[in-house]
C-alpha cells in the first residue's frame, strides 16, 4: 500500500447517463482527447431513484466512470456537462486512495501524453 498523498492526485469521476450510447460517446471523448486515462461504461443499466423538481423519479441509467487527475476535475465536469443531455448531470469524484505501483506508473505515463 502506498497511502502516499501523491496518489490523491487521481480521482474516479462518475456520472450516469440516460442511454448506453450517450455514456459511451462521453467516455470516448474523454479518453480520445486524453482528458481521462481510461473510462468504463456499464453494459447494463442501473435503476436510479431521485427527486427532481419536486417529484420522485425512477429511471434506468448507465454508469460512466473515468480516471483523471484531480486538478482537471473542473474541466472534465465542463466537458461532461457540454455533452450530457441532463439539465444537471451527476458529476462526482472519489479519490483513489491506494493505487498499485505498476498501475500507478501506467496512469502517470498515459495521462501526461
Amino acid at each position: 500500500m502506498s497511502g502516499d498523498t501523491e496518489d490523491l492526485e487521481f480521482v474516479l469521476v462518475t456520472t450516469s447517463c440516460p442511454s448506453h450510447a450517450e455514456a459511451d460517446r462521453i467516455a470516448c471523448h474523454l479518453v480520445e482527447c486524453r482528458r481521462a486515462v481510461s473510462a468504463k461504461v456499464a453494459t447494463a443499466p442501473v435503476t436510479s431513484r431521485y427527486w427532481w423538481q419536486g417529484r420522485l423519479h425512477e429511471r434506468s441509467e448507465w454508469l460512466l466512470q473515468a480516471k483523471i487527475r484531480r486538478r482537471d476535475f473542473d474541466e472534465i465536469a465542463d466537458e461532461i456537462r457540454k455533452r450530457h443531455s441532463y439539465e444537471v448531470p451527476q458529476v462526482i469524484a472519489n479519490p483513489l486512495i491506494e493505487i498499485e505501483p505498476h498501475y500507478r506508473a501506467w496512469l502517470d505515463n498515459e495521462i501526461d501524453h
